[in-house]
Parts: structure tokens; C-alpha cells; sequence
């Protein structure tokens, strides 16, 4: 699919509105990527893993 080709958008929405079992796969997969990455704990533990990566190791003089 080329994303600057219409018609290709349109074969795509017509699978999709066609396809219940193919919208509900990529319906999950977008909440596990969702809560995988943007979810207040996944945004949380990134930050502090970037807090981490920043600070100066102990052992360093």
C-alpha cells in the first residue's frame, strides 16, 4: 500500500469494514502497543530510566 495512493486507502477501509476479525486484531494490538508505551507506568518507567542513564555512575571518581 502506498500511503499517497487513494485508491489504496480506499481497498483498505473496505478490508477493514469487511474484516471484523482483522479490526479486532488491530484494535488489541493498538491498545497493547498503547499501554506497552504511553500508559502512565510505561511513561513513568521511561523516565526514570532516562533519570538513570544521565546520573554519573557510583564507581566514577
Amino acid at each position: 500500500m502506498s500511503p499517497d495512493n487513494p485508491s489504496d486507502w480506499v481497498k483498505a477501509l473496505q478490508r477493514l469494514r469487511e474484516n471484523k476479525a482483522l479490526r479486532d486484531q488491530i484494535g488489541q494490538q493498538a491498545k497493547a502497543d498503547f499501554l506497552a508505551r504511553y500508559s502512565r507506568i510505561a511513561r513513568a518507567t521511561n523516565i526514570l530510566e532516562e533519570i538513570k542513564s544521565r546520573m554519573p555512575s557510583s564507581g566514577s571518581s
